[in-house]
């Protein structure tokens, strides 16, 4: 497979069990691929370098800061973002071969691609497996991740130019196992609630008391979760308590921090 003019960069901390599928769908055709560690103490960085990619320690202050770090250490303009749990699937990187095929380069600055969810003991995602379009390729000329301390929206905000779709997948691999995913959503939550208590927004009591159920409905039905069974009842109950647990978060630290004041 012919090497494209492409910087893929990863993000990773403790990542052993899922870092070498995404590896393995990314070296041979990429031009430079990047992992960026914020302190791994399994076999992460072994692995990393076992592939022959470069390997950069950054401390962890969020996604977008980390990912914003990792897109500027990339050689090339154009750049594909991606976690340790997101594999470019084979039929996408035959799509990319076409889309930069006789060293054309494209005239867009960034492209949806298709996110599909994988769930353990899935190969590949089911016909019904929850999707999303989001921005993972994109021309930082034109495109950026927008740094901000522990912001967790770390997808590439467009400034000029069009923006392209793509019609193939990146396999979102998301959790291990709901001890993996509670442990997830507890360092998620509390970098999210504090993004929100330092930009100062406020959680209404009417957003508290509804989000819960109306997350759940959403996941549960808008996004088809009922097509998994239990599995799928299980994970939709997760997401609406992740969202809960991150409002109530915030709360709580507009609280303490009134506590203080007070003493």
């Amino acid at each position: 497979m012919k090497k494209l003019p492409i910087s893929v960069y990863f993000v990773t901390k403790n990542e052993e069990v899922r870092l070498p599928q995404a590896l393995d769908a990314t070296v041979g055709w990429a031009d430079e691929v990047l992992v960026v560690d914020s302190g791994s103490t399994d076999n992460t960085l072994k692995i990393a370098e076992s592939y022959g990619v470069k390997v950069i320690h950054n401390d962890w202050k969020g996604f977008a800061a980390q990912k914003s770090f990792a897109e500027q250490l990339c050689k090339n303009d154009w750049v594909f973002g991606l976690d340790a749990d997101e594999e470019i699937s084979k039929e996408l990187q035959n799509e990319l071969q076409d889309l930069f095929a006789n060293d054309k380069l494209p005239t867009e600055s960034a492209f949806l691609i298709n996110w599909k969810t994988i769930y353990p003991g899935q190969i590949k995602p089911t016909k019904f497996a929850p999707k999303n379009k989001i921005i993972r390729l994109y021309n930082k000329k034109f495109a950026q991740v927008i740094y901000k301390e522990f912001c967790n929206h770390d997808l590439p905000i467009v400034k000029e130019g069009k923006v392209g779709r793509l019609k193939e997948s990146v396999y979102h691999r998301t959790i291990l196992d709901f001890n993996h995913l509670e442990h997830k959503i507890t360092q998620v939550t509390q970098e999210q609630a504090m993004y929100n208590y330092k930009s100062g927004k406020k959680i209404s009591s009417f957003k508290f008391y509804i989000d819960f159920p109306f997350k759940f409905l959403k996941y549960y039905f808008l996004k088809r979760m009922f097509l998994h069974g239990w599995y799928g009842f299980a994970l939709s109950v997760t997401a609406a308590y992740r969202n809960f647990i991150r409002l109530a978060k915030t709360r709580e630290l507009y609280i303490l921090e009134q506590q203080k004041v007070e003493k």
